[in-house]
Parts: structure tokens; sequence; C-alpha cells
């Protein structure tokens, strides 16, 4: 199932209140166990820790954490990542060392293995 919402308002407390959306169901498309999701709009950057901090508790993998382990797959280091991305080496860090926790996994290999198996990367 494929879901877009958009979120209409937040109350002070950065609680989501009103969301409007629609989803569609695409049979062809064979998905893991993780959700996969991408964040766009004005407030790129607030809204993407709003929802990052509501869909934690899910098996989850954002826009930015998809694009950095692609490069892993790959077998770039952290650093070329970051500079192949424009961004500092401990960005990189923070993006694939919480997936670690997220997906129960031990090391970077075991991680990539995950990935492939749950269609994250194709």
């Amino acid at each position: 199932m494929e879901v877009k919402i958009g979120i209409l308002s937040v109350d002070d407390d950065g609680m989501v209140n009103h969301i409007i959306g629609r989803f569609r169901i695409n049979r062809n498309l064979h998905l893991g166990m993780v959700m996969r999701y991408d964040v766009h709009g004005p407030d790129k950057e607030e809204f993407e820790k709003v929802i990052n901090k509501a869909v934690q508790k899910f098996l989850t993998i954002s826009g930015k954490e998809k694009e950095a382990l692609k490069y892993v797959a790959k077998g770039y280091s952290f650093k070329e990542i970051a500079d192949e991305l424009g961004v500092s080496a401990s960005a990189i860090e923070k993006r694939i060392q919480p997936l670690y926790k997220r997906f129960n996994v031990k090391n970077l290999t075991h991680l990539v293995s995950f990935a492939y198996e749950n269609y994250i990367l194709p």
C-alpha cells in the first residue's frame, strides 16, 4: 500500500492534529517488513523531526538513510559517502548507526543484507 499524507495542523507540542491523504494498493510491489518514507515541503527539516519521532517505534527508513545505505552497499566508506552527498562523515554515521538497533542487526554487512532481504535496496 502506498500512502501519501499532508499535515494540516500541528499543536504547540509538535503533535499532529489533522492530516489529509490518499492511499492505493499496488499488488505488483514486493516489499519487506520495513516502511519507507520521505519528507517534502517548506518546513521539511522540522517536519522530518516530528515524523521521525512518530514512526521510530516501527521498522522505518527515511529517504536520507536509504540514500546513505545505498552507498554503503556499493562499498563506500562513511567519508566517501559524505563527500558524495556534501555533508560531514558524522552526519552519515548518524544516518547509519541508528539502523543497527532499529533493524536489530549486528554490523554493517548484516545491515546491507537485511536491506536487500526487505527490498529496501534493489
